[in-house]
């Protein structure tokens, strides 16, 4: 659709996988769509959904240097596509560069952004902790931690705790992990020496138990008059890396609409927050609840799309608020998979916990098995990567036709656990042994039809993703 005078473009600030999933929600909703980056030679950013553009920089975390800079592409890209487009923010390094610049910003585009002083605290750690804490919101136990601090610092917090930047540090990436686990105060401190001269503030954080598919989102457009414009609930299936890193598969969870809704609309109230947004929660599998982890600000989430594909197009409502025209409306839909292809690649090598730990110790054989989707069949053996935790050393094929299972032995103990398989009835013989043994694993005549009748007296405690039934349309 052709830009006019009452629905100017949409211009999308960055174009790796999230940016893509934004500007395909908005043409999706027949909005005139642009795109900048600093690259436009990467997959994401081949669009045919969007005018796309070459800009010199797209902030960074710090913002100062790069603002100045930063205003004059966008006053370049508003000239060349011929209006004041409404601008879509993607990064936080983007919002942490323009929200101080509100007046300067406002005159080439229109931006639907929280005060400046709202997105410096929640952008931080150690504020956010302590404006949930006074809220009286459910949040874990944390400490900030400087060059100055000492063993005293951790005084009190209950390992194991996870430890990352208390905000974005310009220094702070590879070879430094997004987060770190640590089982103990010790392990904790160890891992300051490399991370604090790169981010000079470390966040420890008490460990909420629980598993990837356990962290739960609230993704939500916001609007002007701080009130919620469309909101959606969703979890994460897998994440990449395993327990602490990003998403790397997610799909709604309607079962937690209501009370993530509410208290995350109460929170952004309260903070005044506008715009898009959204706050992170990870349900703890010791008393069932659900606690804050963290909150996006002033921009789109990573798996922002997969509440498009819900039904729930947040970038067309933010639009819509913005110029004041109707709000669209939302049509929940069957239930979807959002794929980060990259993330999935990497996290389907890794396996669950075990419990006990020591559960594939002295094992005469622990492997992945995937079988039935093609020609040959895919065997690899795990290899140990933490305790009790182990990974396949290649990727293992998933959808389709394929069926994966997991499969050990320790001496006269034996197991297995379906990982993906398409649905049907359980075989003969293990329907037949589980009348007659529900304390031990069974298989038929066929190996690859191996299947676990009931509860063994040790077994895997996988991942939720790897042993509980997936929904029909989840490649799970």
């Amino acid at each position: 659709m052709p830009a006019t005078a009452a629905r100017p473009h949409a211009l999308v600030l960055g174009l790796d996988l999230n940016g893509l999933g934004v500007v395909r929600s908005l043409a999706a909703a027949g909005i005139p769509v642009a795109a900048a980056d600093t690259r436009l030679d990467k997959p994401t950013a081949r669009t045919r959904h969007a005018r796309t553009f070459r800009i010199a920089t797209l902030g960074d975390d710090e913002g100062a240097a790069t603002a100045p800079i930063l205003l004059d592409e966008l006053a370049r890209v508003g000239r060349a596509l011929g209006d004041r487009p409404v601008l879509f923010l993607t990064q936080e390094r983007t919002v942490a560069t323009l929200a101080p610049h509100a007046e300067a910003l406002a005159l080439v585009a229109r931006a639907v952004l929280p005060p400046a002083d709202v997105v410096a605290c929640l952008l931080d750690k150690g504020c956010f902790q302590a404006r949930a804490e006074a809220g009286g919101y459910a949040i874990p136990r944390s400490v900030t931690v400087t060059a100055a601090g000492g063993p005293q610092a951790l005084a009190g917090l209950r390992f194991p705790c996870i430890v990352k930047p208390a905000q974005k540090y310009a220094a702070y990436g590879p070879p430094l992990k997004k987060a770190y686990r640590a089982a103990d105060a010790a392990e904790a401190l160890a891992l300051l020496p490399a991370m604090l001269p790169a981010a000079p503030r470390v966040t420890v954080q008490e460990w909420i138990e629980g598993g990837d598919g356990d962290v739960y989102f609230c993704l939500q457009a916001r609007g002007r008059a701080g009130k919620t414009a469309a909101s959606f609930v969703g979890r994460k299936v897998r994440q990449w890396p395993p327990a602490t890193g990003g998403t790397a598969t997610a799909t709604a969870a309607p079962e937690a609409r209501a009370e993530l809704a509410d208290t995350t609309d109460r929170f952004f109230a309260a903070a005044g927050v506008v715009g898009l947004a959204s706050m992170e929660y990870k349900r703890d599998r010791r008393d069932g609840r659900f606690y804050m982890v963290e909150p996006t600000i002033g921009r789109s989430d990573y798996q922002e799309e997969v509440a498009t594909v819900h039904g729930f197009n947040l970038p067309a409502a933010a639009y819509a608020d913005a110029l004041g025209l109707p709000l669209p409306a939302a049509a929940a839909g069957p239930a979807r998979l959002w794929v980060d292809p990259q993330g999935e690649a990497n996290a389907i090598r890794a396996t669950g916990p075990l419990d006990p730990p020591d559960a594939a110790e002295d094992a005469n054989w622990f492997y992945i098995l995937a079988w039935a989707g093609g020609d040959d069949r895919v065997v690899d053996r795990l290899e140990r990567v933490g305790p009790g935790v182990y990974r396949s050393t290649k990727p293992i094929p998933l959808g389709g036709r394929w069926k994966v299972g997991l499969r050990l032995n320790r001496g006269h103990e034996r197991g297995a656990a379906r990982r993906h398989a398409r649905p049907r009835t359980r075989c003969r013989s293990c329907r037949a042994a589980a009348g007659r043994a529900r304390s031990r694993t069974c298989r038929s005549s066929c190996p690859t039809r191996l299947r676990r009748c009931g509860p063994a007296p040790w077994w895997l405690r996988c991942s939720e993703t790897a042993c509980r039934d997936p929904p029909s349309t989840a490649r799970a």
